[in-house]
């Protein structure tokens, strides 16, 4: 009887002991994450196993992360790089780097495919980052706009004046970094832009319209301070006339420490299409070029997780006439996000009708981000131009 008790007591003992411990195991990371502010579980949870990790002497499945701006500093018995600093899981620039949801920031001049990039299990220094989706943007909508080259007779041949081209729109847009250029601190893109509008035709016959637009060129990200690029614009417009075009694109900005930018961008054609329709049973000779533009332009991110972009425009052209347009983006899932976009250039001042040398395009389109969350800051080298279109390259009529 007496060895019965003595085994029972035992048993109380480690009872009372196991519930103390699944006390703790519940009750103590339910009080520190009520303390905590939203978006920190994760990083916590994440440090705290990365260091419990590390006491056990494992090796902690979450990379070291450098700053981009901080030397690689060597652990003292360690191959890796000694860890900096984890940056915030969440989607927005910080003192860190560019951070998306899935994890820390990536160091500067590392391929994302290796540091950050959850769906890339290829090894560091494979070429696969030349072709990495995260990096992607696709989209499809519609799109209205208008211009000169939209109005083909002259004063005598009102059936030429066609108005308004209302359509579809679809495309995509690459970014790629340059290792072997300036340091690896350049990245390149490449995108193109399909428009198919005036499906019914118009006043001037039943010709449908078909744009294509190309745009590629090199740039550079920062977390703070200048950053900027340049690329080349290609539009083909197949429609009563056949015009193909080409202008330099460019912009510099200033970006601060709140997500705040402030830059300036410009245009300059590089080149003329001439071509002789018919309408009407009448001879036109058409002149095309792009419109030389001189914007300035606000662009702020917002919104949970900072997912959200609104840029503000406002400039002149060598016509001497004003522009202004908005531009705004919104997450709609995890990968998808809608953005609309409109821009509107006022008639030349010795214009004598007005309604034939006005601009303006608006464009709706639902864009998809593959592998990473919409609107967030993955990397250095995402495309930093969106691919050429009817309010970034605008086309004027040099002949009436």
């Amino acid at each position: 009887m007496l060895r019965f008790l003595n085994w029972l007591l035992g048993c109380e003992s480690h009872i009372a002991m196991m519930i103390g411990v699944g006390f703790c195991t519940i009750w103590m990371p339910i009080t520190a994450s009520a303390q905590m502010r939203p978006g920190q579980n994760r990083q916590t949870s994440r440090q705290s196993y990365r260091h419990s990790a590390r006491d056990r002497g494992q090796q902690s499945p979450l990379r070291s992360v450098v700053s981009r701006s901080a030397p690689v500093r060597q652990a003292a018995h360690a191959q890796q790089p000694e860890v900096i600093a984890e940056g915030p899981i969440s989607g927005h620039v910080s003192d860190q780097g560019y951070v998306d949801e899935f994890g820390p920031s990536v160091a500067f001049g590392q391929s994302p495919a290796c540091d950050s990039c959850r769906f890339d299990s290829s090894p560091c220094g494979s070429p696969s980052f030349l072709l990495d989706w995260s990096r992607a943007e696709l989209w499809a909508g519609t799109v209205a706009f208008t211009g000169p080259g939209n109005f083909l007779g002259n004063s005598n041949l009102v059936t030429g004046q066609t108005g308004g081209s209302f359509g579809f729109q679809e495309g995509f847009n690459f970014g790629a970094r340059m290792p072997s250029l300036a340091g690896g601190q350049l990245g390149s893109q490449i995108g193109g832009r399909l428009t198919q509008t005036s499906l019914d035709g118009s006043t001037a016959g039943m010709d449908r319209r078909s744009q294509m637009f190309l745009t590629g060129g090199l740039f550079r990200r920062v977390d703070y301070g200048l950053q900027g690029g340049l690329v080349v614009d290609y539009l083909h417009d197949d429609w009563f006339y056949k015009a193909d075009l080409l202008q330099l694109r460019g912009e510099l900005s200033f970006v601060t420490a709140y997500r705040g930018e402030w830059g300036f961008r410009f245009t300059n054609s590089q080149q003329t299409s001439e071509s002789t329709i018919s309408i009407g049973g009448s001879s036109i000779d058409l002149s095309l070029e792009s419109l030389d533009s001189y914007r300035f332009f606000a662009r702020r991110n917002f919104g949970i997780h900072l997912q959200s972009t609104a840029e503000l425009v406002a400039g002149w052209s060598e016509q001497k006439n004003a522009l202004v347009g908005l531009r705004i983006e919104l997450p709609l899932a995890a990968e998808l996000g809608l953005e609309a976009e409109s821009l509107y250039g006022t008639p030349p001042s010795e214009s004598m009708l007005g309604y034939d040398q006005e601009w303006w395009n608006i464009a709706i389109a639902l864009k998809w981000t593959p592998g990473r969350s919409f609107g967030t800051a993955r990397d250095y080298y995402r495309p930093l131009f969106k691919v050429a279109d009817n309010a970034s390259l605008l086309v004027q009529r040099l002949t009436p």
